[in-house]
């Protein structure tokens, strides 16, 4: 389980390196200009910042390495830990489906930022597996 922890750590600095030292904030209007069309028929009173800030709010905190070991050992949190983080940005905001096909990394701050969530989703999943594996290792 150390090692799963030292993962997200390095994840944690790896990604939020890349994401603080760009300063070209996250090019929201480019995307919005660049897939106007497909906002305005799939998304149309929707605004996509705040759908994204609503994602990372929950899934970094959630994810935070400090207090993951404390939290899994809990059965309700890992079932909604499991539940929520199981799901991408696009699974949690399926109107936003349209982008999944394309390549964002034009847009790199968004694009890092979507990499980062899904590398901590993967990471805690990671973690619960193993500890509900070790659980039922222990009760065999």
């Amino acid at each position: 389980m150390k090692e799963l922890v030292e993962k997200l750590n390095l994840i944690n600095v790896y990604y939020k390196k890349r994401i603080d030292s760009d300063r070209s904030g996250y090019q929201i209007t480019e995307l919005l200009e660049e897939f106007e069309d497909e906002f305005k028929k799939c998304a149309p009173h929707e605004i996509f910042n705040a759908d994204l800030d609503t994602y990372t709010s929950y899934v970094e905190p959630t994810c935070g390495s400090e207090t993951i070991q404390k939290r899994i050992e809990d059965a309700e949190n890992r079932y909604t830990m499991k539940k929520w983080l199981s799901k991408s940005f696009f699974e949690w905001f399926p109107k936003y489906r349209f982008l999944e096909k394309y390549d964002l990394s034009d847009y790199p701050k968004l694009n890092n930022e979507l990499n980062y969530m899904n590398e901590l989703c993967y990471g805690v999943l990671q973690m619960i597996n193993t500890y509900e594996q070790n659980l039922a290792n222990k009760y065999k």
